[in-house]
């Protein structure tokens, strides 16, 4: 059959129209796909009170049925303008697709009716022209079936508006009857429509044969070729890459190899068209063997974007009906089309997965090298253009097709009587994200260097081709035959072949190119009238298609191509208007190498990208990231079509979403991780190679030997030995044996440096930009993938400063050491990403840990910092947060001190008395067991350290607010109220009076029983320990300052010591300097002789200012020292021993309350600080106190056994005597003092008693003091 409705002149305009028609079509026919199964369907398929008038319709179709007397004909019949409305644009689709499936059904029999010849060496760009045609409508028709509700969204439409009208849509009818009915069974109707191009088709195959060999069979073809090697000869790597692709013919071959590799995913796919809609062709012998090749290579087609079409599904039904009876006769019979489908069925189940993972294997070896020496060269891009194009386009493919396959998808799974030869893990890439990110890598460097890529084309163009075309133009137009319609054709000839520098300029390519990526594919392309019209390389291009169109399917083609003169000049003119003219302008790389394919593959990359995060090289995240910042870039340029507007906007602003995710997100994600990641094995080397752990692991080892040397084994034989026997001590991790116990920090930090270097070096530097720009742009979005990396870092500093302080909770403070090296390995952490990315990480941990006013900028966008709105809205003075939460947490501490803990001076910090308790159930560790964990030196000295001055004053002042929280307490028990006739002012006043001769005792008693005894030792022992904890922070603060600034520690020392202002005393900064290093001139008081004030009252302003509102009246707290002294008869001093060990008072630890005495001397003298004689004045109180206590202590010694003293034998007479000896000693009282009220001999036969172990009146009756007790040696002796 014959068709010549479409003229040979108009083939390409038509093409180039209907396929963009088509692409139009398509898109639109997918987004309706997509609402009828989102939530967004039509109200019209969504009604159920409308489904009998849907089941109606379906059922009288083609026609159009009566819904008078249907019960809810009244309520559609009302929203017939609505539904109207609604499917408006449906109704259209359908009939614009009715019209455009004729045209393209005319085009396709046109041109196989009138192409004379299907080699592709002569007629390459008509054949191709056809095979894009043919193979876009059968796309088209496939897709369009695959919408099942077609005929109820026609029929709706229609019956809506025969009610809203009053009458018949014209159009209903013929589209019922046409195109509707088609798509039923869209196999028959090609069959019927193709029938008569048989033996067209079988020649099309057979020269499509040597095609689909290069890419089936695992790429066998592509390694025995090396196509897509660039280094097997190194002395060739600056000469242009024109591999002929027939080897036979290498010096009159048009077709070069890297070219055709392009084409190969086209020509598979046609060939697979073609055994559907033709299957005449499979009784040639060659033609079957090439289908047989292209189906058993695949088991789905990509139809459009994400849909795909079941090859094998389709042949396996096409084999159930065809041959038909009227073609049976002349069938040959020993082609059974059923069993041969489920063969290849079978045949493509097996081996189709190994084979494309074989060549996907290939490809991304090629390609990484490929990659590394265009990174090294870029000038390589230009000559070698088409082998790095058919790298990536093969890459691309690749991709695609595993995607596609991807057992998740159930369209792409084999039926169930198959299933048994389905190996899903054949169909998996465990390299997808690297084949990915390294393609969409190297796109993105070629893309870069278009400028140096378009001029060496067009130069190409302009010279040598130019100079071939002229010569060979002038041969061919000699040899046109003379009545050649069209008549001009000669002239036609020697014009195209007149390439100027003028027509085709490296700037008129790149404005083509630039056209594209700003207007898109199908509105910037040569799919655009506009768009070609504007491009003198288009116009070119399309006039040299119009040429060769005509020649080849011309009346005189047959004779023609004989010519060696013409066939010479077509495959030059091909070589130079469609191969080098596309890669000059780019279309050839926007074409084949577009990361916006994967749009439709989004989620299972993601997903992959999820999954390199675990367990995966360093590279594999970088990679995922680059290929979904690509994908997100290009895919509203590439899929977007100017027919379907609402369906780009949505693409953009889906694109937009993706890219913001991947780099805001998942970047920073990982970012984040790899930063946690390191820190936290930083963090367990660090524990494990700090000299107490390795003490504790040889602890450990020893006592397993010995376990099971008891247990009869031989030394370290049973688990329990073998399991201690493989810890290490410390430093034997850095041993080669025992590099695996670093290896996770040095897997951490590559990751991290991969990701930083990718952020820095790749997307950021504009990898996907010109040279001149910077970060990616996706839907006119700029995002900076250098900011969010930073932005990681400063968020990782964040959250892992407060998390290294305290527990999930907020609560409980982790131990200052633990605190430390989890702080140093943060800051290790962000050191080394701060050597990839400019960040102030010391400043911000600065900002955390000091700056109460400042919020560290997270948003990478603002760099600008507010003042903190509490700041600004009070003049006092405030921390931060992480050191107000840990200075609660020590108040509450100290606060809550168990009994048994208790500071020891010689120790330099708090002690545990016996094993820790047992804490019960859901009991708070910081109120049982592991107080003194938080309280000793070490742990003291890192917390210093780690807070630094701000964090220790702020410390200070907490502690100084519970100091003064329990002044008040003790104001409240030893300070009597202000009506002189009180009751307990009186008895107050006999103890102060009668403290020497007895009268003290009955009033004591009287306060005992009233529990203000008690009241006053718990709250002083309390504030002793809180002056104590104060102490001891000054001291390390002071030792911290002097080791990280001691030039500075020293000049305040020397302005401290040498400065006097009038009648105060100056003295240095805060925390500079110890307590114990300042020096203060104080003037002699008579009382005490020639004793001088000493360092033991230096000033503490905070607390006196903190305490200052306390103090009502001068001499408010007078009877304090006396009330003190008679609390010795309190139930806090039963069984109180004294501890020469610890050089204190065990229990709660009574000893403390000499710091306490002393401070109340110095905050409530009645004098301020900075007196001359405030110091004096306080000593003089703390005297009081001593004098005191000693009578008291000395009338109880003396009657120890008196029936009025009661509980006397429990009194402790021998710890209180050491005590007052210990208060006097640190408050610089003379030891006469005491001795006039306490002799010495006392206080030495109490430490006499205390070392034998008898420290109360009952102790000594049980054990009495014999000569024997000097005797140390008798039992020796005896022995």
């Amino acid at each position: 059959m014959t068709d010549i409705t479409v003229q040979p002149s108009s083939f390409i305009e038509r093409s180039l129209v209907l396929e963009e028609n088509s692409a139009g079509l398509m898109t639109r026919a997918n987004r309706l796909a997509r609402i009828l199964r989102s939530e967004k369907c039509f109200g019209a398929i969504k009604n159920a009170e409308w489904k009998g008038i849907r089941s109606k319709l379906n059922k009288g179709f083609p026609e159009l049925a009566e819904l008078n007397r249907d019960q809810k004909f009244e309520s559609f019949q009302k929203s017939a303008s609505s539904v109207m409305s609604e499917l408006r644009h449906t109704y259209e689709l359908f009939w614009d697709i009715a019209k455009h499936t004729i045209a393209h059904l005319e085009l396709c029999r046109s041109m196989l009716s009138q192409i004379a010849s299907w080699k592709f060496d002569e007629c390459r760009e008509p054949i191709r022209s056809f095979i894009m045609s043919f193979n876009s409508y059968c796309r088209l028709f496939f897709l369009v079936s695959r919408i099942e509700e077609r005929k109820t969204l026609c029929c709706l439409f229609a019956a809506a508006y025969q009610c809203a009208k009053g009458s018949n849509e014209p159009r209903f009818s013929k589209l019922a009857k046409g195109s509707l009915q088609f798509f039923d069974e869209p196999v028959k109707i090609l069959v019927e429509q193709f029938r008569e191009y048989s033996q067209a088709f079988i020649e099309i195959l057979m020269n499509c044969t040597p095609t689909l060999q290069l890419g089936c069979n695992g790429g066998i073809e592509l390694l025995r070729r090396n196509a897509l090697s660039i280094t097997e000869d190194n002395l060739a790597l600056g000469t242009p890459a024109a591999t002929p692709f027939n080897r036979r013919d290498t010096a009159k071959s048009g077709r070069t190899l890297h070219i055709e590799i392009l084409e190969i995913r086209t020509i598979s796919d046609f060939t697979v068209f073609t055994t559907i809609a033709c299957p005449a062709v499979l009784t040639n012998q060659m033609a079957l063997a090439t289908s047989k090749l292209a189906c058993c290579d695949a088991l789905v087609l990509s139809l459009f974007r994400g849909t795909s079409l079941n090859i094998h599904a389709e042949l396996e039904a096409l084999g159930k009906w065809y041959p038909p009876r009227h073609l049976a006769k002349n069938w040959p019979k020993e082609i059974k089309l059923a069993k041969l489908f489920k063969d290849w069925a079978k045949d493509a189940t097996i081996s189709s997965g190994l084979a494309h993972r074989e060549r996907r294997a290939y490809i991304l070896s090629e390609m990484n090298i490929i990659d590394g020496l265009v990174a090294a060269c870029p000038s390589l891009c230009a000559p070698k253009a088409p082998v790095i194009l058919a790298t990536i386009a093969l890459a691309f493919d690749e991709l695609r097709w595993v995607l596609r396959h991807s057992p998740t998808k159930g369209d792409a799974l084999p039926p169930k009587n198959r299933l048994k030869h389905y190996v899903a893990d054949q169909y998996l890439e465990s390299q997808l994200v690297v084949l990915a990110g390294t393609a969409c890598k190297l796109a993105a460097r070629f893309a870069r260097e278009r400028a140096t890529v378009a001029e060496y084309y067009s130069n190409y163009l302009t010279g040598c081709d130019a100079n071939a075309l002229q010569n060979l133009s002038t041969a061919a137009a000699s040899r046109l035959p003379i009545d050649h319609l069209p008549r001009g054709l000669p002239d036609l000839v020697r014009r195209i072949a007149h390439l100027s520098e003028t027509q085709i300029s490296p700037k008129s390519c790149l404005e083509a190119y630039d056209k594209v990526l700003r207007d898109g594919i199908w509105t910037g392309g040569d799919y655009s009238p506009s768009a070609i019209a504007n491009s003198p390389i288009a116009i070119a291009r399309l006039d040299w298609k119009r040429l060769a169109a005509v020649i080849c399917a011309s009346a005189h083609a047959k004779g023609m191509l004989k010519d060696e003169a013409i066939t010479l000049f077509l495959k030059r003119g091909h070589t130079a208007f469609i191969d080098r003219s596309r890669l000059a302008d780019g279309s050839l790389f926007i074409q084949h190498c577009d990361p916006g394919s994967l749009w439709p593959f989004r989620n299972q990359l993601l997903k992959a990208l999820d999954e390199a995060f675990t367990g995966k090289p360093a590279s594999w995240p970088v990679a995922a990231l680059t290929a979904i910042v690509a994908i997100a870039r290009d895919a509203p340029r590439s899929l977007s079509h100017p027919s379907a507007l609402e369906d780009g906007n949505e693409l953009a602003v889906e694109a937009r979403k993706l890219g913001e995710h991947a780099i805001s997100s998942k970047l920073k994600d990982a970012v984040l991780a790899s930063l946690k990641r390191l820190a936290n094995n930083c963090t367990r080397l660090s524990e494990m190679i700090a000299p107490v752990q390795a003490a504790y692991r040889l602890e450990r080892k020893e006592l397993a030997a010995a376990e099971a040397e008891k247990k009869g084994g031989r030394r370290g034989s049973n688990a329990q030995a073998s399991t201690a026997g493989e810890e290490m001590l410390a430093g034997e991790e850095s041993l080669p044996a025992n590099y695996k116990l670093v290896e996770p920090i040095a897997q951490a930090e590559t990751r991290l440096a991969k990701l930083l270097v990718a952020a820095r070096d790749e997307l950021d530097a504009g990898i996907f930009l010109p040279k001149e720009q910077k970060g990616v742009v996706v839907s006119e979005l700029r995002l900076r993938p250098l900011e969010f990396a930073k932005s990681a870092v400063l968020t990782f500093l964040q959250q892992q400063v407060p998390i290294c302080f305290f527990d999930d909770s907020g609560k409980l403070l982790h131990r200052p050491t633990q605190i430390e090296r989890s702080l140093d390995s943060i800051m290790a952490a962000a050191e080394r990403a701060a050597s990839y990315v400019d960040v102030d990480y010391c400043g911000y941990v600065a900002s955390v840990l000091l700056d109460p006013g400042r919020t560290p900028p997270l948003n990478p966008v603002t760099a600008e910092t507010e003042a903190s709105p509490k700041k600004a809205a009070t003049n006092e003075k405030q921390h931060a947060p992480i050191a107000e939460s840990t200075a609660i947490f020590y108040v509450k501490l100290m606060k809550t001190l168990p009994t048994g803990v208790i500071f020891c001076a010689s120790r330099g910090g708090f002690v545990r008395l016996g094993p820790a308790p047992i804490p019960e159930k859901n009991q708070s560790p910081t109120t049982t067991f592991e107080v003194e964990k938080y309280l000793s030196a070490s742990e003291i000295s890192a917390l210093a350290r780690v807070l630094g001055a701000d964090g220790l004053r702020c410390l200070d002042e907490s502690l100084n607010r519970a100091a003064v929280d329990e002044m008040a307490q003790i104001k409240r028990a030893a300070c009597p109220p202000k009506d002189s006739k009180s009751a307990r002012k009186q008895k107050m006043d006999k103890i102060r009076v009668g403290f020497l001769n007895g009268d003290w005792l009955n009033p004591a008693l009287e306060l005992k029983q009233e529990g203000v005894l008690d009241h006053l030792l718990k709250h002083t022992t309390r504030l002793g320990n809180i002056l104590e904890l104060k102490a001891l922070l000054r001291s390390a603060g002071a030792r911290a300052s002097e080791k990280a600034a001691p030039h500075l520690a020293r000049a305040a020392k020397l302005a401290l010591d040498s400065s006097i202002n009038g009648n105060k005393v100056s003295r240095a900064p805060d925390w500079l300097l110890a307590p114990a290093d300042a020096t203060y001139i104080g003037e002699r008081d008579p009382s005490f002789g020639e004793d001088v004030i000493d360092a033991s009252y230096a000033r503490d302003d905070g607390l006196f200012h903190e305490a200052k509102p306390l103090l009502e009246a001068p001499d408010e707290f007078r009877y304090f020292p006396y009330v003190m002294a008679a609390a010795l008869i309190a139930d806090y001093w039963k069984g109180v021993k004294w501890l020469p060990d610890f050089n204190a008072l065990d229990g709660i630890g009574l000893h403390v309350t000499s710091a306490a005495i002393r401070a109340i001397a110095f905050c409530f003298n009645g004098l301020p600080p900075d007196h001359l004689r405030a110091p004096a004045q306080a000593k003089a109180l703390v005297a009081r106190f001593v004098e005191a206590a000693a009578a008291i202590i000395t009338w109880i010694r003396l009657h120890v056994d008196s029936k009025e003293l009661g509980t006397g034998t429990e009194i402790p007479v021998r710890a209180v005597c050491v005590y007052l000896e210990l208060v006097a000693k640190q408050a610089a009282i003379p030891r006469s003092t005491i001795e006039q009220y306490l002799p010495y001999a006392v206080i030495h036969s109490s430490l006499m008693d205390i070392a034998m172990g008898r420290h109360t009146a009952e102790d000594e009756k049980k054990t009495p003091f014999t000569a024997a007790a000097f005797d140390v040696f008798s039992g020796a002796t005896e022995a």
